[in-house]
């Protein structure tokens, strides 16, 4: 990826314009299909203003992705989390779900952007690691398990939800993915 000042307006507004752009065409289409001349087209931009600012569609995915974890744990942490609290993390990924469904929906059920939503997945995990790895006497590597076990759980939830939301509101999916996390599959058993 190609450095860049920060602070610049100019970039700021162009890569804004190529990100926006980039997601109307993951909505769109097959990632696959997606090339620079229509990236930038779309954009409104010259192919060689999207060279200026990045070398290929990968680089404008990476930091897509990147964005999209860092966003989603600034936004759990900001609610001060001193531990791991798996209801606050299933709310902040419905909120972020909230911002751009047409997006995240096309992530999470489209198989030609399963790679997408794994980058993202891991992302988070890592992020969320170093955060309770050093807040834990877990043993890291069954920290990594159990991190693992979460994170993808949440995802495949709400991939499920999306696929057949079958009139389950946004607030019970929610719910209910973090209290089958916090309290396991005993904690629907019996209790109807």
């Amino acid at each position: 990826m190609i450095t860049e000042k920060k602070g610049d307006k100019r970039t700021e507004r162009t890569k804004k314009a190529i990100t926006e752009a980039f997601t109307d065409l993951i909505i769109e289409k097959e990632y696959s299909e997606i090339t620079v001349t229509e990236l930038a087209e779309r954009a409104g931009i010259n192919r060689k203003t999207f060279y200026s600012h990045y070398e290929c569609i990968e680089d404008v995915l990476d930091e897509m992705q990147l964005e999209i974890a860092e966003r989603i744990v600034e936004i759990y942490l900001s609610k001060n989390h001193e531990s791991f609290d798996v209801k606050a993390f299933s709310e902040t990924l419905m909120a972020i779900l909230e911002e751009n469904y047409s997006l995240y929906r096309r992530i999470l059920v489209a198989n030609s952007y399963r790679f997408f939503s794994r980058n993202i997945k891991d992302l988070l995990k890592d992020s969320f690691l170093t955060k309770l790895t050093n807040a834990s006497d877990i043993d890291k590597e069954e920290m990594n398990l159990m991190a693992e076990f979460c994170v993808t759980g949440l995802a495949k939830i709400y991939k499920v939800w999306f696929e057949n939301p079958s009139g389950i509101s946004e607030e019970r999916v929610t719910e209910l993915a973090g209290r089958m996390l916090w309290n396991g599959l005993s904690s629907f058993v019996n209790k109807r």
